[in-house]
């Protein structure tokens, strides 16, 4: 099983959850954690799990079919990975069509995706046509094949289109990810 997927976390509105300078802030209330608009108070853990902080607000995944194998990723070129499913977003901050996606407000973006042999993948913003983050690239020796995660994260902003894609440069096309026939193949 491989994996495609992308995590969006909200943006903290200036709030800030360390000592700075010395200087020990109070203690936030719920109110302020959720509000996430004070930067004088410090955030417990509990404060921040209250408020929702470190969890993702969306998940976007590539899901096929119990059986169904991981789409092909294209030799020499970037490829656009499959991204066709919304698993988690409650405050629909995210929408997503034909394997692109619009988020509506400023937010962090996590992404993984599954890679074959030598591979690497990159968070492209369709808006304005640039390479927004590259992702780790995955290497093997040679005339081996394998498959690994390259993951990555960049800052989005809200009304841009954005789209996962990966770059195959070990010589031939192939598929992503196998199917492991155990129940929905998560690809992205």
């Amino acid at each position: 099983m491989s994996t495609v997927k992308a995590n969006f976390f909200l943006d903290a509105a200036g709030g800030n959850t360390a000592q700075i300078n010395g200087i020990t802030p109070a203690l936030s209330s719920q109110a302020q954690a959720e509000a996430g608009t004070d930067n004088t108070t410090q955030m417990t853990p509990l404060r921040n799990l209250q408020a929702g902080v470190g969890i993702p607000h969306a998940v976007l995944e590539d899901q096929k079919a119990s059986g169904t194998a991981g789409q092909t990723a294209n030799n020499v070129v970037w490829t656009t990975r499959d991204l066709n499913t919304e698993v988690r977003d409650p405050t629909s901050i995210v929408t997503i069509s034909s394997n692109e996606f619009t988020v509506t407000v400023n937010c962090w973006c996590e992404f993984e995706t599954t890679v074959q042999s030598t591979m690497v993948s990159r968070l492209w913003n369709v808006t304005d046509a640039t390479a927004m983050k590259m992702g780790m690239y995955v290497g093997v020796f040679s005339g081996q094949a394998g498959f690994g995660m390259s993951n990555g994260s960049a800052q989005l902003t809200a009304g841009k289109t954005y789209r996962l894609e990966t770059y195959n440069s070990r010589g031939s096309a192939g598929a992503v990810g196998a199917a492991s026939s155990q129940g929905v193949e998560i690809y992205a």
